[in-house]
Protein backbone atom coordinates (compact mmCIF):
# COMPACT_ATOMS: atom_id res chain seq x y z
CA UNK A 1 0.00 0.00 0.00
CA UNK A 2 1.50 3.57 -1.34
CA UNK A 3 0.99 6.88 -0.28
CA UNK A 4 -0.31 7.69 2.95
CA UNK A 5 -0.49 4.35 4.78
CA UNK A 6 2.72 3.49 6.36
CA UNK A 7 2.27 6.43 8.79
CA UNK A 8 -0.58 4.93 10.34
CA UNK A 9 0.79 1.28 10.26
CA UNK A 10 3.85 2.67 12.73
CA UNK A 11 2.58 2.69 16.37
CA UNK A 12 4.53 4.11 18.86
CA UNK A 13 5.58 1.94 21.88
CA UNK A 14 4.91 4.93 24.39
CA UNK A 15 2.38 7.60 23.98
CA UNK A 16 3.00 10.85 25.60
CA UNK A 17 -0.32 12.27 26.44
CA UNK A 18 0.82 15.73 27.41
CA UNK A 19 1.72 16.53 23.15
CA UNK A 20 -2.08 16.15 22.60
CA UNK A 21 -2.91 19.51 24.41
CA UNK A 22 -1.63 21.36 21.75
CA UNK A 23 -3.98 19.16 18.47
CA UNK A 24 -6.52 19.27 21.43
CA UNK A 25 -7.18 23.36 20.95
CA UNK A 26 -8.72 24.48 24.32
CA UNK A 27 -10.99 27.41 23.92
CA UNK A 28 -10.09 30.39 25.69
CA UNK A 29 -12.86 32.39 27.76
CA UNK A 30 -13.85 35.43 25.59
CA UNK A 31 -14.22 37.29 28.57
CA UNK A 32 -10.80 37.39 29.46
CA UNK A 33 -10.05 39.34 25.90
CA UNK A 34 -11.07 42.87 25.62
CA UNK A 35 -11.93 44.25 22.37
CA UNK A 36 -12.41 47.69 20.55
CA UNK A 37 -14.32 48.00 17.49
CA UNK A 38 -13.41 50.46 14.77
CA UNK A 39 -15.37 50.93 11.15
CA UNK A 40 -14.61 52.25 7.76
CA UNK A 41 -16.82 51.90 4.75
CA UNK A 42 -16.04 48.61 3.54
CA UNK A 43 -13.79 47.27 6.18
CA UNK A 44 -14.50 46.30 10.14
CA UNK A 45 -11.31 46.44 12.23
CA UNK A 46 -11.01 44.70 16.01
CA UNK A 47 -8.45 45.08 18.67
CA UNK A 48 -8.34 42.32 20.77
CA UNK A 49 -5.88 42.11 24.04
CA UNK A 50 -4.30 38.42 23.23
CA UNK A 51 -1.67 38.61 25.92
CA UNK A 52 -3.60 35.03 27.76
CA UNK A 53 -4.05 33.66 24.40
CA UNK A 54 -1.62 30.73 24.92
CA UNK A 55 -0.20 28.72 22.06
CA UNK A 56 -2.66 26.15 20.69
CA UNK A 57 -5.45 28.10 22.21
CA UNK A 58 -8.69 29.66 20.42
CA UNK A 59 -11.75 32.51 20.98
CA UNK A 60 -14.40 33.89 19.22
CA UNK A 61 -14.32 37.53 18.57
CA UNK A 62 -17.25 39.70 17.89
CA UNK A 63 -17.41 42.67 15.42
CA UNK A 64 -19.30 45.28 16.18
CA UNK A 65 -22.76 45.72 14.39
CA UNK A 66 -22.32 41.86 12.57
CA UNK A 67 -23.88 38.73 13.88
CA UNK A 68 -20.65 36.90 12.31
CA UNK A 69 -17.99 36.48 14.63
CA UNK A 70 -13.87 35.42 14.12
CA UNK A 71 -12.21 32.40 15.08
CA UNK A 72 -8.87 33.90 16.92
CA UNK A 73 -6.38 31.31 17.05
CA UNK A 74 -2.88 30.58 18.56
CA UNK A 75 -0.58 28.67 17.23
CA UNK A 76 3.21 27.93 16.66
CA UNK A 77 3.65 31.45 17.32
CA UNK A 78 1.53 32.68 14.69
CA UNK A 79 -2.03 34.47 14.91
CA UNK A 80 -4.49 33.05 12.43
CA UNK A 81 -8.41 34.17 12.17
CA UNK A 82 -10.75 32.44 10.74
CA UNK A 83 -14.10 31.96 9.81
CA UNK A 84 -16.13 31.09 13.35
CA UNK A 85 -18.51 28.62 11.83
CA UNK A 86 -18.21 25.02 10.18
CA UNK A 87 -19.45 25.50 6.68
CA UNK A 88 -21.16 21.87 6.77
CA UNK A 89 -23.68 22.29 9.69
CA UNK A 90 -22.43 25.46 11.18
CA UNK A 91 -21.39 23.66 14.29
CA UNK A 92 -19.17 26.39 16.47
CA UNK A 93 -14.92 25.53 15.64
CA UNK A 94 -14.21 27.25 18.88
CA UNK A 95 -15.60 24.01 20.38
CA UNK A 96 -13.89 21.87 18.05
CA UNK A 97 -10.37 20.43 18.53
CA UNK A 98 -7.01 21.73 17.19
CA UNK A 99 -5.04 19.66 15.64
CA UNK A 100 -1.45 20.33 14.21
CA UNK A 101 -2.30 23.00 11.05
CA UNK A 102 -5.97 22.55 11.00
CA UNK A 103 -9.00 22.69 13.21
CA UNK A 104 -11.72 19.96 13.36
CA UNK A 105 -15.37 20.48 13.46
CA UNK A 106 -16.66 19.07 17.25
CA UNK A 107 -20.03 17.70 15.42
CA UNK A 108 -19.23 15.87 12.35
CA UNK A 109 -15.17 16.00 11.64
CA UNK A 110 -14.87 18.43 9.40
CA UNK A 111 -11.51 19.81 8.86
CA UNK A 112 -10.04 23.11 8.18
CA UNK A 113 -6.56 24.66 7.72
CA UNK A 114 -5.58 27.22 9.72
CA UNK A 115 -3.63 29.33 7.99
CA UNK A 116 -5.34 29.50 5.18
CA UNK A 117 -9.38 28.30 5.97
CA UNK A 118 -9.70 25.84 3.48
CA UNK A 119 -11.78 22.71 3.67
CA UNK A 120 -9.18 19.66 4.10
CA UNK A 121 -11.72 17.15 5.10
CA UNK A 122 -15.39 16.80 5.14
CA UNK A 123 -18.23 16.43 4.71
CA UNK A 124 -19.26 19.94 3.58
CA UNK A 125 -18.27 21.61 0.49
CA UNK A 126 -16.83 25.01 1.21
CA UNK A 127 -14.03 26.53 2.95
CA UNK A 128 -13.89 29.28 5.63
CA UNK A 129 -13.28 33.01 5.17
CA UNK A 130 -10.16 34.22 6.41
CA UNK A 131 -9.33 37.72 7.30
CA UNK A 132 -6.54 39.46 8.11
CA UNK A 133 -4.60 39.33 11.33
CA UNK A 134 -1.83 41.70 12.70
CA UNK A 135 0.33 41.54 16.06
CA UNK A 136 1.18 44.55 17.55
CA UNK A 137 2.57 46.56 21.17
CA UNK A 138 4.86 43.62 21.50
CA UNK A 139 2.65 40.38 21.05
CA UNK A 140 0.04 42.09 23.57
CA UNK A 141 -2.66 43.13 21.14
CA UNK A 142 -4.01 41.71 17.44
CA UNK A 143 -5.63 43.47 15.36
CA UNK A 144 -8.14 41.79 13.14
CA UNK A 145 -9.40 43.20 9.66
CA UNK A 146 -12.08 41.99 7.80
CA UNK A 147 -14.76 43.46 5.06
CA UNK A 148 -18.01 43.48 5.55
CA UNK A 149 -19.12 41.20 2.83
CA UNK A 150 -16.34 38.46 4.21
CA UNK A 151 -18.49 38.82 7.63
CA UNK A 152 -21.63 37.90 6.22
CA UNK A 153 -20.96 34.36 6.20
CA UNK A 154 -18.15 31.72 7.59
CA UNK A 155 -18.44 30.26 3.70
CA UNK A 156 -15.92 30.68 1.54
CA UNK A 157 -16.12 29.00 -2.10
CA UNK A 158 -12.73 28.91 -3.69
CA UNK A 159 -12.08 30.06 -7.01
CA UNK A 160 -13.27 28.22 -10.09
CA UNK A 161 -11.17 27.92 -13.60
CA UNK A 162 -13.55 29.13 -16.43
CA UNK A 163 -13.94 26.88 -19.11
CA UNK A 164 -12.23 27.31 -22.58
CA UNK A 165 -12.70 24.74 -24.62
CA UNK A 166 -9.67 24.90 -26.43
CA UNK A 167 -7.70 24.72 -23.63
CA UNK A 168 -7.31 20.83 -23.73
CA UNK A 169 -10.38 20.02 -25.65
CA UNK A 170 -10.82 17.35 -22.39
CA UNK A 171 -14.50 15.92 -21.06
CA UNK A 172 -14.04 14.22 -17.86
CA UNK A 173 -17.48 12.68 -17.34
CA UNK A 174 -18.66 11.73 -13.47
CA UNK A 175 -21.68 9.53 -13.31
CA UNK A 176 -23.69 9.90 -9.82
CA UNK A 177 -25.73 12.24 -7.99
CA UNK A 178 -24.00 12.14 -4.87
CA UNK A 179 -21.44 14.28 -2.91
CA UNK A 180 -18.06 12.87 -4.48
CA UNK A 181 -19.55 13.53 -7.71
CA UNK A 182 -19.81 17.57 -6.85
CA UNK A 183 -16.65 17.54 -4.95
CA UNK A 184 -14.85 15.64 -7.76
CA UNK A 185 -16.00 18.57 -10.35
CA UNK A 186 -15.46 21.03 -8.03
CA UNK A 187 -12.04 20.21 -7.31
CA UNK A 188 -11.65 19.68 -11.19
CA UNK A 189 -12.33 23.52 -11.45
CA UNK A 190 -10.39 24.91 -8.24
CA UNK A 191 -7.38 23.02 -9.90
CA UNK A 192 -7.27 24.78 -13.05
CA UNK A 193 -8.87 22.41 -15.53
CA UNK A 194 -11.01 23.96 -17.81
CA UNK A 195 -12.06 21.32 -20.04
CA UNK A 196 -15.63 20.10 -20.33
CA UNK A 197 -17.36 18.31 -16.82
CA UNK A 198 -20.67 16.58 -17.11
CA UNK A 199 -22.36 15.18 -14.10
CA UNK A 200 -25.08 12.72 -14.86
CA UNK A 201 -27.44 11.18 -12.33
CA UNK A 202 -30.28 8.76 -12.60
CA UNK A 203 -32.32 11.00 -10.75
CA UNK A 204 -34.84 13.70 -11.34
CA UNK A 205 -33.20 16.16 -8.98
CA UNK A 206 -29.87 18.10 -8.32
CA UNK A 207 -27.60 16.66 -6.02
CA UNK A 208 -28.77 17.30 -2.55
CA UNK A 209 -28.11 16.65 1.54
CA UNK A 210 -29.06 12.81 1.43
CA UNK A 211 -28.23 11.49 4.88
CA UNK A 212 -31.38 14.70 5.97
CA UNK A 213 -34.12 12.42 4.21
CA UNK A 214 -34.34 9.50 7.37
CA UNK A 215 -33.93 12.32 9.53
CA UNK A 216 -36.27 14.53 8.19
CA UNK A 217 -38.98 12.58 5.77
CA UNK A 218 -40.59 16.38 5.26
CA UNK A 219 -38.00 17.79 3.60
CA UNK A 220 -38.17 18.85 -0.32
CA UNK A 221 -35.63 18.07 -2.51
CA UNK A 222 -34.97 21.35 -3.05
CA UNK A 223 -34.78 22.49 0.15
CA UNK A 224 -31.43 20.24 0.40
CA UNK A 225 -29.69 20.69 -2.51
CA UNK A 226 -25.96 20.57 -2.22
CA UNK A 227 -25.63 23.52 -4.76
CA UNK A 228 -28.27 25.64 -6.99
CA UNK A 229 -27.97 25.43 -10.53
CA UNK A 230 -27.38 28.47 -10.99
CA UNK A 231 -23.54 27.53 -9.18
CA UNK A 232 -23.14 24.76 -11.44
CA UNK A 233 -24.38 27.03 -14.73
CA UNK A 234 -21.89 29.74 -13.34
CA UNK A 235 -19.10 26.97 -12.92
CA UNK A 236 -19.47 24.93 -16.47
CA UNK A 237 -20.57 22.14 -14.89
CA UNK A 238 -23.61 20.23 -17.15
CA UNK A 239 -26.18 18.22 -15.40
CA UNK A 240 -27.56 15.56 -16.69
CA UNK A 241 -30.63 14.57 -14.76
CA UNK A 242 -32.91 11.03 -15.42
CA UNK A 243 -29.55 9.99 -17.35
CA UNK A 244 -29.27 6.15 -16.28
CA UNK A 245 -25.56 4.91 -17.73
CA UNK A 246 -26.05 1.03 -19.05
CA UNK A 247 -22.76 0.38 -20.17
CA UNK A 248 -19.21 1.27 -19.55
CA UNK A 249 -16.96 0.48 -22.52
CA UNK A 250 -13.23 1.36 -21.11
CA UNK A 251 -11.49 0.63 -24.50
CA UNK A 252 -13.66 3.32 -26.83
CA UNK A 253 -14.09 5.40 -23.47
CA UNK A 254 -17.53 5.51 -23.94
CA UNK A 255 -20.88 5.60 -21.67
CA UNK A 256 -24.37 4.35 -23.56
CA UNK A 257 -27.75 5.68 -20.96
CA UNK A 258 -31.02 4.05 -20.95
CA UNK A 259 -32.29 6.29 -23.63
CA UNK A 260 -29.89 4.91 -26.26
CA UNK A 261 -27.70 8.00 -26.21
CA UNK A 262 -23.94 7.74 -25.56
CA UNK A 263 -21.11 10.17 -24.36
CA UNK A 264 -17.74 9.75 -24.89
CA UNK A 265 -14.83 10.73 -22.34
CA UNK A 266 -11.23 11.59 -21.80
CA UNK A 267 -11.41 10.52 -17.78
CA UNK A 268 -14.51 8.78 -15.83
CA UNK A 269 -15.73 8.77 -12.55
CA UNK A 270 -18.26 6.52 -11.06
CA UNK A 271 -20.16 7.26 -8.23
CA UNK A 272 -23.15 5.58 -8.13
CA UNK A 273 -23.51 4.65 -4.57
CA UNK A 274 -25.57 2.10 -3.19
CA UNK A 275 -29.17 1.20 -3.89
CA UNK A 276 -31.29 -0.49 -1.10
CA UNK A 277 -31.66 -3.77 -0.57
CA UNK A 278 -34.68 -5.74 -1.56
CA UNK A 279 -36.38 -8.62 -0.34
CA UNK A 280 -37.44 -12.01 -1.89
CA UNK A 281 -40.57 -12.15 0.14
CA UNK A 282 -44.31 -12.26 -0.80
CA UNK A 283 -46.34 -9.05 -1.45
CA UNK A 284 -42.82 -7.11 -1.11
CA UNK A 285 -44.42 -5.15 -4.17
CA UNK A 286 -47.43 -4.29 -2.45
CA UNK A 287 -48.60 -0.56 -2.69
CA UNK A 288 -47.13 1.26 0.73
CA UNK A 289 -44.21 -1.33 1.01
CA UNK A 290 -41.07 1.70 0.93
CA UNK A 291 -37.94 1.90 -0.06
CA UNK A 292 -36.19 4.95 1.11
CA UNK A 293 -33.15 6.03 -0.89
CA UNK A 294 -34.49 9.74 -2.53
CA UNK A 295 -36.35 12.67 -1.61
CA UNK A 296 -39.93 11.69 -3.42
CA UNK A 297 -39.89 8.02 -1.21
CA UNK A 298 -39.19 10.22 1.93
CA UNK A 299 -41.97 12.63 1.18
CA UNK A 300 -44.49 9.71 0.16
CA UNK A 301 -43.12 7.89 3.72
CA UNK A 302 -44.05 11.30 5.79
CA UNK A 303 -47.14 12.03 3.97
CA UNK A 304 -48.80 8.48 4.27
CA UNK A 305 -47.65 7.74 8.11
CA UNK A 306 -49.46 10.17 9.60
CA UNK A 307 -52.13 8.33 12.27
CA UNK A 308 -50.96 4.86 10.48
CA UNK A 309 -49.52 1.93 11.85
CA UNK A 310 -45.86 1.98 10.66
CA UNK A 311 -43.63 -1.15 10.25
CA UNK A 312 -40.17 -0.64 9.56
CA UNK A 313 -38.00 -4.17 8.50
CA UNK A 314 -34.28 -3.03 9.55
CA UNK A 315 -33.14 -1.54 12.64
CA UNK A 316 -30.64 -0.08 10.52
CA UNK A 317 -29.34 3.76 11.19
CA UNK A 318 -32.21 4.95 8.19
CA UNK A 319 -34.45 2.79 9.78
CA UNK A 320 -33.99 4.06 13.31
CA UNK A 321 -34.08 7.44 12.18
CA UNK A 322 -37.36 6.82 10.42
CA UNK A 323 -38.75 5.23 13.22
CA UNK A 324 -37.35 8.42 15.93
CA UNK A 325 -39.01 11.25 12.92
CA UNK A 326 -42.42 8.90 12.55
CA UNK A 327 -43.41 7.55 16.55
CA UNK A 328 -45.25 10.98 17.33
CA UNK A 329 -47.32 11.58 14.18
CA UNK A 330 -48.28 7.67 13.31
CA UNK A 331 -50.70 5.73 15.37
CA UNK A 332 -47.56 3.20 15.86
CA UNK A 333 -44.20 1.73 14.76
CA UNK A 334 -42.98 -1.36 15.53
CA UNK A 335 -39.34 -2.17 14.16
CA UNK A 336 -39.12 -5.90 13.18
CA UNK A 337 -34.93 -7.28 12.65
CA UNK A 338 -33.51 -10.56 13.10
CA UNK A 339 -30.78 -9.80 15.11
CA UNK A 340 -31.64 -9.96 19.05
CA UNK A 341 -29.72 -5.84 19.82
CA UNK A 342 -30.18 -3.02 17.37
CA UNK A 343 -26.67 -1.99 16.24
CA UNK A 344 -24.70 -4.51 18.52
CA UNK A 345 -22.66 -5.66 15.71
CA UNK A 346 -21.49 -2.20 14.80
CA UNK A 347 -21.29 -0.52 17.87
CA UNK A 348 -21.73 -3.61 21.33
CA UNK A 349 -24.72 -5.19 23.06
CA UNK A 350 -24.65 -1.42 25.87
CA UNK A 351 -24.91 1.08 23.32
CA UNK A 352 -27.47 -1.08 21.27
CA UNK A 353 -29.71 -1.51 24.29
CA UNK A 354 -29.49 1.92 25.47
CA UNK A 355 -30.30 3.11 21.58
CA UNK A 356 -33.27 0.89 22.18
CA UNK A 357 -34.45 2.30 25.26
CA UNK A 358 -34.44 5.42 23.94
CA UNK A 359 -36.55 4.71 21.62
CA UNK A 360 -38.77 2.13 23.42
CA UNK A 361 -39.40 5.39 26.13
CA UNK A 362 -40.75 7.48 23.07
CA UNK A 363 -43.22 4.56 22.49
CA UNK A 364 -41.52 2.54 19.50
CA UNK A 365 -42.07 -1.12 19.31
CA UNK A 366 -39.45 -3.97 18.84
CA UNK A 367 -40.24 -7.57 17.48
CA UNK A 368 -36.55 -8.65 17.02
CA UNK A 369 -35.18 -12.36 16.23
CA UNK A 370 -37.95 -12.16 14.63
CA UNK A 371 -37.13 -11.07 10.54
CA UNK A 372 -40.26 -11.36 7.95
CA UNK A 373 -42.48 -14.44 6.58
CA UNK A 374 -45.15 -12.45 4.17
CA UNK A 375 -46.53 -8.90 3.35
CA UNK A 376 -49.88 -9.30 3.46
CA UNK A 377 -52.51 -7.11 1.17
CA UNK A 378 -55.93 -6.29 0.64
CA UNK A 379 -56.93 -4.74 -2.52
CA UNK A 380 -53.14 -4.29 -3.73
CA UNK A 381 -52.16 -2.18 -0.56
CA UNK A 382 -50.47 -3.82 3.09
CA UNK A 383 -52.85 -4.98 5.49
CA UNK A 384 -50.30 -6.99 7.35
CA UNK A 385 -46.99 -8.19 7.85
CA UNK A 386 -46.85 -12.12 8.93
CA UNK A 387 -43.19 -12.95 11.21
CA UNK A 388 -42.07 -16.66 10.81
CA UNK A 389 -43.47 -17.31 14.58
CA UNK A 390 -47.13 -16.72 13.16
CA UNK A 391 -47.55 -13.79 14.81
CA UNK A 392 -48.93 -10.71 12.66
CA UNK A 393 -48.39 -6.99 13.00
CA UNK A 394 -51.14 -4.60 11.56
CA UNK A 395 -49.22 -2.30 8.89
CA UNK A 396 -50.70 0.52 6.96
CA UNK A 397 -47.12 1.28 5.93
CA UNK A 398 -43.74 -0.33 6.03
CA UNK A 399 -40.94 0.95 5.20
CA UNK A 400 -38.02 -1.53 4.28
CA UNK A 401 -33.97 -0.08 5.59
CA UNK A 402 -32.15 -3.43 5.24
CA UNK A 403 -28.86 -2.15 4.28
CA UNK A 404 -27.74 -1.50 0.30
CA UNK A 405 -25.64 -3.27 -1.99
CA UNK A 406 -23.63 -0.79 -4.96
CA UNK A 407 -25.30 0.38 -7.98
CA UNK A 408 -22.76 -1.05 -10.14
CA UNK A 409 -24.83 -3.80 -12.59
CA UNK A 410 -24.39 -1.84 -15.19
CA UNK A 411 -20.12 -1.68 -15.03
CA UNK A 412 -20.72 -6.06 -15.82
CA UNK A 413 -18.23 -6.98 -18.67
CA UNK A 414 -16.83 -3.16 -18.52
CA UNK A 415 -12.97 -4.40 -17.60
CA UNK A 416 -13.54 -2.29 -14.43
CA UNK A 417 -12.34 -4.08 -11.46
CA UNK A 418 -14.84 -5.64 -9.10
CA UNK A 419 -15.13 -7.63 -6.33
CA UNK A 420 -18.01 -10.29 -5.83
CA UNK A 421 -20.13 -8.09 -4.26
CA UNK A 422 -20.11 -5.11 -6.88
CA UNK A 423 -17.23 -3.43 -5.36
CA UNK A 424 -15.43 -1.34 -7.69
CA UNK A 425 -11.59 -2.00 -6.62
CA UNK A 426 -9.89 0.99 -6.19
CA UNK A 427 -6.22 2.10 -5.55
CA UNK A 428 -5.07 4.94 -2.31
CA UNK A 429 -5.96 7.55 -5.72
CA UNK A 430 -9.26 6.62 -6.58
CA UNK A 431 -7.99 5.00 -9.66
CA UNK A 432 -10.00 1.33 -11.03
CA UNK A 433 -8.21 1.34 -14.37
CA UNK A 434 -7.06 3.40 -17.30
CA UNK A 435 -8.36 6.68 -17.38
CA UNK A 436 -11.62 5.43 -14.92
CA UNK A 437 -11.55 6.49 -11.25
CA UNK A 438 -14.43 5.50 -8.56
CA UNK A 439 -15.15 7.33 -5.31
CA UNK A 440 -18.04 6.52 -2.83
CA UNK A 441 -20.41 3.44 -1.31
CA UNK A 442 -18.90 1.63 -4.86
CA UNK A 443 -15.76 1.25 -3.89
CA UNK A 444 -13.39 -0.95 -1.69
CA UNK A 445 -10.14 1.28 -1.05
CA UNK A 446 -6.86 1.23 0.83
CA UNK A 447 -8.13 2.52 4.47
CA UNK A 448 -4.82 3.66 6.36
CA UNK A 449 -6.39 3.43 9.36
CA UNK A 450 -6.16 -0.40 9.53
CA UNK A 451 -3.42 -1.10 6.49
CA UNK A 452 -6.50 -3.54 4.57
CA UNK A 453 -8.93 -2.27 1.81
CA UNK A 454 -12.56 -1.34 3.31
CA UNK A 455 -16.03 -0.44 1.77
CA UNK A 456 -17.31 2.27 4.18
CA UNK A 457 -20.43 3.85 3.10
CA UNK A 458 -20.20 7.52 5.33
CA UNK A 459 -21.50 10.95 3.35
CA UNK A 460 -17.92 12.14 4.71
CA UNK A 461 -15.83 9.32 3.05
CA UNK A 462 -17.54 9.78 -0.11
CA UNK A 463 -16.77 13.50 -0.23
CA UNK A 464 -12.99 12.50 -0.03
CA UNK A 465 -13.06 10.49 -2.40
CA UNK A 466 -14.63 12.93 -4.82
CA UNK A 467 -10.86 15.32 -4.14
CA UNK A 468 -8.96 12.75 -4.23
CA UNK A 469 -10.05 11.25 -7.74
CA UNK A 470 -10.64 15.20 -9.08
CA UNK A 471 -6.71 15.65 -8.08
CA UNK A 472 -6.07 12.23 -9.85
CA UNK A 473 -7.58 13.20 -12.77
CA UNK A 474 -4.86 15.96 -12.90
CA UNK A 475 -2.33 14.07 -12.20
CA UNK A 476 -2.15 15.79 -8.79
CA UNK A 477 -2.11 12.16 -7.33
CA UNK A 478 -2.56 12.32 -3.52
CA UNK A 479 -3.54 9.35 -1.73
CA UNK A 480 -6.57 8.91 0.48
CA UNK A 481 -5.76 9.72 3.94
CA UNK A 482 -8.70 10.24 6.34
CA UNK A 483 -10.30 8.98 9.75
CA UNK A 484 -14.18 7.31 8.61
CA UNK A 485 -16.37 9.79 11.00
CA UNK A 486 -20.72 8.70 10.88
CA UNK A 487 -23.29 10.11 13.07
CA UNK A 488 -26.55 9.88 13.40
CA UNK A 489 -29.51 11.86 15.45
CA UNK A 490 -32.38 10.86 17.14
CA UNK A 491 -34.99 12.59 18.88
CA UNK A 492 -32.81 15.88 19.30
CA UNK A 493 -29.32 13.44 20.53
CA UNK A 494 -26.11 12.86 18.38
CA UNK A 495 -24.00 9.56 18.17
CA UNK A 496 -20.90 10.44 16.66
CA UNK A 497 -18.46 7.48 15.88
CA UNK A 498 -14.71 8.03 14.27
CA UNK A 499 -12.10 5.10 13.00
CA UNK A 500 -13.22 2.11 11.59
CA UNK A 501 -13.59 -1.46 13.63
CA UNK A 502 -15.36 -4.69 12.03
CA UNK A 503 -14.53 -6.64 15.58
CA UNK A 504 -12.71 -5.81 18.84
CA UNK A 505 -11.20 -7.57 21.54
CA UNK A 506 -13.29 -5.05 24.23
CA UNK A 507 -14.95 -2.46 24.63
CA UNK A 508 -13.96 0.54 27.46
CA UNK A 509 -16.46 3.36 27.93
CA UNK A 510 -15.55 6.71 29.86
CA UNK A 511 -19.21 7.26 31.26
CA UNK A 512 -22.13 5.29 31.14
CA UNK A 513 -24.86 4.24 28.00
CA UNK A 514 -26.98 3.33 30.31
CA UNK A 515 -26.86 6.95 31.71
CA UNK A 516 -27.30 8.36 28.07
CA UNK A 517 -23.71 9.90 28.36
CA UNK A 518 -20.31 8.12 27.52
CA UNK A 519 -17.85 7.43 24.99
CA UNK A 520 -16.77 4.32 23.58
CA UNK A 521 -13.49 3.12 22.63
CA UNK A 522 -13.31 -0.24 20.53
CA UNK A 523 -10.17 -2.42 21.11
CA UNK A 524 -8.50 -4.36 18.94
CA UNK A 525 -4.93 -5.55 19.67
CA UNK A 526 -4.86 -2.76 22.54
CA UNK A 527 -5.18 0.04 19.25
CA UNK A 528 -8.08 1.93 19.54
CA UNK A 529 -9.80 1.31 16.48
CA UNK A 530 -12.80 3.28 16.80
CA UNK A 531 -15.28 5.39 19.36
CA UNK A 532 -18.64 5.67 19.85
CA UNK A 533 -19.62 9.15 21.65
CA UNK A 534 -23.08 10.49 22.59
CA UNK A 535 -23.35 13.81 24.92
CA UNK A 536 -19.88 13.70 25.15
CA UNK A 537 -18.90 16.44 22.72
CA UNK A 538 -16.24 17.40 20.99
CA UNK A 539 -14.39 13.75 21.85
CA UNK A 540 -15.24 11.80 18.60
CA UNK A 541 -13.51 14.83 16.92
CA UNK A 542 -10.25 14.64 19.57
CA UNK A 543 -9.88 11.19 18.74
CA UNK A 544 -10.54 11.18 14.84
CA UNK A 545 -7.71 13.99 15.10
CA UNK A 546 -5.28 11.86 17.54
CA UNK A 547 -6.00 8.94 15.13
CA UNK A 548 -4.98 10.78 11.83
CA UNK A 549 -1.53 12.56 13.65
CA UNK A 550 -0.94 8.84 14.83
CA UNK A 551 -1.05 10.11 18.58
CA UNK A 552 -3.98 8.28 20.34
CA UNK A 553 -2.97 7.02 23.65
CA UNK A 554 -2.91 2.98 23.78
CA UNK A 555 -5.75 1.28 25.24
CA UNK A 556 -4.36 0.25 28.49
CA UNK A 557 -3.07 3.89 28.82
CA UNK A 558 -6.98 4.64 28.93
CA UNK A 559 -8.05 1.84 31.28
CA UNK A 560 -5.14 2.95 33.37
CA UNK A 561 -5.83 6.41 34.11
CA UNK A 562 -9.71 6.75 33.91
CA UNK A 563 -8.99 10.78 33.48
CA UNK A 564 -6.85 10.45 30.44
CA UNK A 565 -9.59 11.22 27.85
CA UNK A 566 -10.34 14.40 29.71
CA UNK A 567 -7.05 15.68 29.83
CA UNK A 568 -6.96 15.23 25.67
CA UNK A 569 -10.06 17.99 25.76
Amino acid sequence: MGGGSSRHQRRSTKRDAKTSESRAGKEQSPKAVASAAMQSQDILEVKVNVSDLKDGQMCQVEFDGVEERALLIRQNGSLHALGSKCTHYGAPLAKGCLGNGRIRCPWHGACFNVATGDIEDFPGLDSLQKFEVEETDGGKFGIIRASKKALTTSRRVKTMSPLVLSDDNRTFFIIGGGPASVVCAETLRQEGFKGRIVIATKESVLPYDRPKLSKALHFKAEEILLRPSSFYHDNNIEILLEKEATKVDVNAHSVTFADGSSLHYSALVLATGGKPRKLPIPGFDLKNVFLLREPWQANSIAEASTDKNVVIIGTSFIGMEVAAYLVDKAKSVTCVDVCDIPFARILGNRVGLSIQKMHEEKGVKFELSAGVREFVGEDGKIKSVTLPSGKVLEADICVVGVGVVPATDFLKGSGVPMSERGEVIVNEFMEACEDVYACGDIVRFPLPLVGSTASIGHWQIAHNHGRIAGLSMLGKKTPFNSIPFFWTQMYGKSIRYCGFALNWDEIVYEGSPEDGKFAAFFVKDNRVMATCTLGSDPVAAVIAELMYQDQLPAADQIKANPDLIKSLL
